[in-house]
């Protein structure tokens, strides 16, 4: 399934590549913001960042390949009537978002949808390292703050796999800058 997946990655980057001429729209992105675990006990609050590459392929769909890290923060619990700290573990994760809605460079306000699928590769003190699948998926918003600079903010819905079902949950709420190459006179 994994090499399955990374084989529709690259073939949906390589048709991205070639329709982004057309749509015009060729944008690299950057942002941080907080990672909120979902009714998980082992997890506190923490922080994501990542880059991206984002590159239109229709007037209203864009592909993004992605690099992005998560920190959950520590976790205190109680076991056994002792209060233990449980590390709140770490995540890089490389996917593929593909974006809905208005987008393209900078001009006003656009509002999108963002659903997207990555590897994560993940780490947690006193646990096995694992590699697991993710989707996600939210709303976001941008608005052009310059010619070929627009600020973007989103809240996704990350839903990592686990074994026997079921799944991590995470909010993710970001902003970052996208910076649109070419000249943009739309």
């Amino acid at each position: 399934m994994r090499r399955g997946s990374i084989l529709l990655a690259v073939l949906a980057l390589l048709t991205g590549l070639s329709a982004s001429a057309a749509a015009g729209s060729i944008g690299i992105g950057v942002g941080g913001g907080l990672n909120l675990p979902i009714a998980q006990e082992d997890a506190g609050s923490g922080f994501l960042y990542g880059a991206r590459l984002r590159i239109g392929v229709a007037s209203f769909a864009a592909l993004e390949p992605c690099l992005s890290y998560f920190r959950q923060g520590d976790s205190e619990v109680d076991l056994h009537g002792q209060s233990v700290v449980l590390d709140g573990g770490q995540s890089t994760a490389l996917g593929l978002n593909l974006i809905l809605g208005s987008i393209g460079p900078p001009g006003g306000m656009r509002i999108y949808g963002v659903v997207g699928l990555a590897s994560h590769a993940m780490k947690q003190e006193g646990t096995d390292d694992e590699n697991r699948l993710a989707v996600s998926f939210g709303p976001a918003v941008e608005t052009g703050i310059g010619p070929n600079l627009a600020l973007s903010l989103e809240a996704r819905l990350h839903l990592i796999s686990l074994d026997g079902g079921g799944a991590r949950k995470n909010m993710g709420l970001s902003g970052g800058l996208i910076y649109y190459l070419g000249r943009q006179d739309r």
